[in-house]
């Protein structure tokens, strides 16, 4: 003789189906609480806990995109026309060249020295003649004495004869070398040019000096002649 179950019985048949069924309408990601009660009975109203969803990684800030304190308005510079400056043109134009002769500069001391007026200026342009007199006959001496080398040079380089050999062929090539080098000194050619500049400047104040002269008694005791 069977005895029929209890209500409890029926209830703690039902557990087990009750999860099943719960779990069911909950989806896979829902886990179903087996642990049983206190006591070692498994209880039947043991709610069914849904799985913890995993964290997702949070997208990075791209790199391209500005910082909110980049993206402030920065003061603009207010710059006025006249501080530009002028751009070059593409294309500039080209002038024709002036074939012409040009005209020879005037020295300076024909507009530094015009013609004398007075005594006073007669006696300042005397002064200026003396002072720089000797400058130029110490010019005069050196650069005399180059030109006479580089004439004695020259002079040997059209007296060789034909090369014959290599020794001879490198005398002459050293012998022209020095002509050269003597011929283009730097040193050189500022004493030539400073002698020529002095000299054409004596001659002037010389004939200014005269002019004054001529227009006085040239039996006057202050005249001077150089």
């Amino acid at each position: 003789m069977q005895i029929p179950a209890g209500p409890s019985s029926r209830r703690r048949s039902r557990g087990p189906l009750a999860c099943g069924s719960q779990s069911r309408r909950s989806g896979p990601d829902a886990t179903c609480n087996s642990r049983p009660a206190a006591g070692g009975r498994q209880s039947a109203t043991a709610p069914c806990m849904p799985a913890r969803e995993r964290p997702q990684p949070r997208a990075g800030r791209p790199h391209c995109q500005p910082r909110p304190s980049e993206l402030r308005t920065r003061p603009r510079k207010i710059v006025f026309a006249d501080e530009l400056q002028p751009r070059a043109p593409l294309h500039p134009e080209k002038h024709p060249r002036d074939l012409g002769p040009r005209p020879n500069p005037v020295p300076d001391y024909e507009l530094k020295y015009p013609p004398v007026t007075s005594r006073r200026d007669r006696s300042r342009y005397a002064a200026v003649f003396q002072d720089q007199y000797e400058e130029f006959l110490e010019l005069q001496r050196q650069v005399g004495a180059m030109q006479a080398k580089l004439q004695q040079l020259e002079a040997l380089l059209l007296s060789l004869p034909p090369p014959r050999s290599q020794k001879e062929v490198r005398m002459a090539a050293h012998v022209r070398r020095e002509f050269e080098k003597k011929r283009v000194d730097p040193g050189f050619l500022d004493k030539q040019a400073r002698c020529d500049y002095l000299k054409g400047k004596l001659r002037h104040l010389k004939a200014q000096i005269r002019k004054f002269d001529d227009q006085r008694d040239s039996n006057s005791e202050n005249s001077v002649y150089f």
